[in-house]
């Protein structure tokens, strides 16, 4: 068996050098890929909402950009003394909030308004044989009645969304306002945008694989250059 020539050998070395950072660039595009997918958002809409005193207003809570949501558990607060939740369904026991469309035919598991303490608690889920759902749409419904003058923040203390292996999607939430005033006009949006940790573990990922990708780049760029001042001596 013949002996390999130098040349064929630094051309060899040189397309397993090219072959392996192109399936190391092509690796990185892959997971980066996934793990760049933005997180679902989940908003009061309208993020700012205006009343009069006495006068009643609805915020949609919606979710946008999710993908095979299968259910929800959502906590939120506002200020009890500026701003009261009207019972949606007055033929139950307690002060409940209106459902949304987004997971239609849905269990409601909880639903739970409390005016005394400023607290709303709510989850719903999707049963069996229903697929999940994704995209853009209400989850749910609350109509605040203006007791006093006043901007009451409505923050999303909390909030998780699964699929139907029951896993967490990762989403990000931004806070509304209610603001209640003798001309009703609606105060300005500001609300704090929070994120899952779910959600905000992927960045730092992305950001040590973009910077493996980069090194190896070098790496074989140097190794490049050695190959062909060899060639050239």
């Amino acid at each position: 068996m013949g002996t390999m020539g130098p040349k064929r050998r630094d051309r060899n070395f040189i397309y397993g050098v090219w072959g392996t950072l192109f399936a190391l660039v092509l690796a990185v595009g892959v997971v980066g890929g996934a793990r760049a997918a933005s997180p679902a958002i989940l908003l009061p809409d309208p993020l700012s909402l205006g009343l009069k005193p006495g006068e009643a207003g609805k915020v949609a809570l919606r979710v946008q950009g999710v993908e095979n949501l299968y259910g929800l558990e959502v906590h939120l607060s506002f200020d009890p003394a500026l701003v009261e939740v009207v019972d949606a369904d007055p033929a139950k026991p307690g002060v409940q909030i209106g459902g949304g469309d987004f997971l239609p035919n849905g269990f409601v598991a909880v639903n739970n308004a409390d005016n005394a303490t400023g607290r709303i608690d709510y989850a719903v889920t999707l049963l069996n044989p229903a697929e999940p759902v994704s995209g853009e749409g209400v989850l749910a419904a609350i109509t605040f009645e203006g007791k006093a003058n006043g901007s009451s923040p409505l923050k999303i203390d909390k909030a998780i969304l699964a699929s139907r292996e029951a896993s967490e999607i990762p989403s990000q939430t931004q806070d509304g306002v209610v603001g209640v005033s003798a001309g009703g006009k609606a105060p300005p949006a500001g609300g704090a945008q929070n994120q899952t940790p779910a959600a905000a573990a992927s960045s730092p990922t992305l950001i040590v694989i973009a910077a493996l990708a980069v090194l190896v780049f070098l790496a074989a760029i140097a190794m490049l250059v050695m190959v062909l001042r060899r060639k050239r001596s």
